[in-house]
């Protein structure tokens, strides 16, 4: 009685498969749940007499957890309870699996069928699962949900599963994350907002959306059918960011002889496109970078930290103010360079690359370099000012930026002169886009085309912000200054 199943491979011997106890709530012993204590017989899912406890099996798991999250080939599914079913969205909104699809991929989007076949499928590749619908009127624990444990997928639930999970066993809430609302980012949101009206309005403008390759060769990252995903060589993790930043400039150079300025953005940011081109326009495209600068970010040499730096990657400096610091880098969110310093920081990173032109781009040969991406490309462009090169960091236009998508938090925050903004839900990318779009018909913005990108006055934003409440340290007074100055609605 004291001895808790929770799943018995297929493959066990008779002697190991004679356990016997049932995992149910404690007031109902005979909730049909999952166990060891029936009749020596396979009970397919669902075919279970009702007073019966129903006998999952699985295939049996040598080792725990790290075999088994090697073989994994995907990172995130969704599964619906049913078609009707839904995931909470933000601010009270719901998600359907047409909505998902749309916004994710539709090749990781499962819906309940009944089948052992589509549970398997939904949870015995993927690293993580989310658990969409209303579970409150089924058997507890959900079917779903013994199915994503059992193939090592954790999953993410409603909030009331998760309370009620610790009923079950104490240990089970560790194996689940309770989830109140969620919002699921693709590359169509982009395609679909500021990315659609780049290619209408400058034609010259190629955009692509670039993502490392698979673990697992059969497994593609995103659909390419539209023609504009690049696949390069280097195994997808967080740990390959710095490498795989730089073959991005790498295959760029290669690919484009003609080209004049590259333009680098993270997928979760809304940009106002035409006040960066008419930017770029009046810049010289002369051993030029632009964007928002980190001037004194220190490496974090932790090695538990997913930011680590070892002393090889990047050496320990001594700047006589701030110690052990990165050198000047731009942010990732958004930056522009130069085609001459593109082909000049792709020769001194593939110089390394000649020497051992056989080492797979995965994770072992990251470790060669600073990480992650942002201040790998900066320590390449400080060596080439070391060697004599003459560089223009232009980080003039900060105000420009805003890594809130909010008008009322007190750091980096959004305002009538903000052209790029970080951190964006695709709902709200598409809010943004839309008032842009209503701005523009009404010609209220028709003469930024002759205005300095630095002065212009663009629609307020505000009626699509996030609400960021901020955590104060209790040492001092946050910091105040007046939001009129920016934004004379609010």
């Amino acid at each position: 009685p004291g001895c808790h199943v929770l799943y018995v491979s297929g493959q066990m011997s008779p002697e190991l498969n004679s356990v016997h106890g049932v995992l149910s709530e404690a007031e109902d012993a005979l909730l049909p749940v999952f166990s060891a204590s029936v009749p020596d017989q396979d009970f397919a899912p669902g075919t279970a007499s009702p007073k019966s406890p129903r006998r999952f099996y699985f295939d049996a798991v040598p080792e725990f957890p790290a075999a088994v999250a090697f073989k994994k080939k995907y990172v995130l599914s969704v599964y619906f309870l049913s078609p009707e079913s839904y995931c909470p969205g933000a601010n009270n909104t719901q998600l359907s699996p047409k909505m998902v699809k749309r916004d994710f991929s539709a090749q990781h989007v499962y819906i309940e069928d009944g089948t052992h076949e589509t549970r398997e499928a939904a949870f015995k590749h993927y690293h993580f699962t989310m658990l969409c619908g209303d579970f409150s009127s089924s058997s507890f624990p959900p079917l779903p949900l013994v199915y994503s444990l059992a193939y090592v997928a954790h999953a993410m639930v409603p909030e009331f599963i998760h309370w009620k999970s610790s009923r079950m066993f104490f240990h089970l809430p560790d194996a689940a994350q309770g989830v109140r609302s969620t919002a699921f980012a693709g590359l169509e949101v982009v395609r679909e907002t500021w990315g659609r009206g780049l290619a209408g309005k400058a034609p010259a403008v190629v955009q692509r959306f670039f993502v490392g390759k698979a673990a697992n060769s059969s497994h593609a990252l995103h659909d390419s059918s539209v023609g504009d995903v690049v696949e390069l060589p280097v195994v997808e993790s967080y740990r390959t960011l710095n490498i795989k930043a730089l073959s991005m400039l790498s295959w760029a150079h290669r690919r484009y002889p003609n080209l004049q300025w590259l333009v680098r953005h993270d997928d979760d940011v809304y940009l106002r496109a035409p006040a960066l081109l008419a930017q770029l326009a009046s810049r010289p495209p002369i051993r030029y970078l632009w964007g928002m600068f980190d001037h004194g970010s220190s490496p974090v040499r932790d090695p538990a930290h997913q930011h680590y730096n070892s002393y090889e990657q990047f050496p320990k400096q001594d700047h006589p103010a701030w110690g052990d610091i990165f050198p000047p880098y731009a942010r990732g969110l958004l930056w522009a360079m130069s085609a001459d310093l593109v082909a000049a920081t792709v020769k001194e990173f593939m110089a390394d690359r000649e020497e051992q032109p056989d080492v797979p781009l995965d994770e072992a040969a990251a470790d060669h370099l600073p990480h992650p991406d942002d201040p790998a490309v900066g320590v390449l462009i400080a060596g080439l000012v070391q060697r004599g090169m003459s560089i223009n960091l232009d980080d003039r236009d900060f105000n420009s930026f805003s890594l809130n998508p909010s008008c009322n938090s007190t750091f980096s925050n959004i305002h009538n002169r903000t052209w790029v903004v970080h951190h964006v839900q695709p709902e709200t990318m598409r809010c943004m886009w839309d008032l842009d779009n209503a701005e523009e018909a009404k010609q209220i913005s028709s003469q930024n085309s002759v205005i300095d990108a630095s002065s212009r006055i663009f629609p307020d934003l505000c009626l699509c912000s996030t609400d960021v409440v901020e955590e104060h340290d209790g040492e001092e007074e946050p910091f105040w200054y007046d939001k009129s100055r920016f934004n004379n609605a609010r």
